[in-house]
């Protein structure tokens, strides 16, 4: 996996940044499920605003592509705090 983060604004402490990533991988769950084994390449990113010091939210996606022709697509928004 290889991820590279970079910052787009900042204004006091509310802080705009993001990050893209790839990754490469397989795997094997013939043995737990029957659904086999598959190689895949994801790509993907998020973009985070921090609000305070100790509260930020993320938008993220990502979309992978499989071995016989299948595709996953995610995304979602996640809110996290500090303490």
């Amino acid at each position: 996996m290889t991820r590279l983060r970079f910052p787009i604004n900042r204004r006091n402490e509310h802080h705009l940044g993001g990050n893209v990533f790839y990754a490469l991988g397989t795997e094997n769950f013939a043995q737990v499920d029957q659904i086999g084994q598959f190689s895949s390449r994801t790509y993907g990113g998020d973009l985070r605003f921090q609000l305070t010091a100790r509260e930020d939210v993320t938008g993220f996606a990502a979309y992978q592509k499989r071995t016989q022709d299948r595709r996953q697509t995610s995304f979602g928004f996640t809110y996290g705090v500090r303490f």
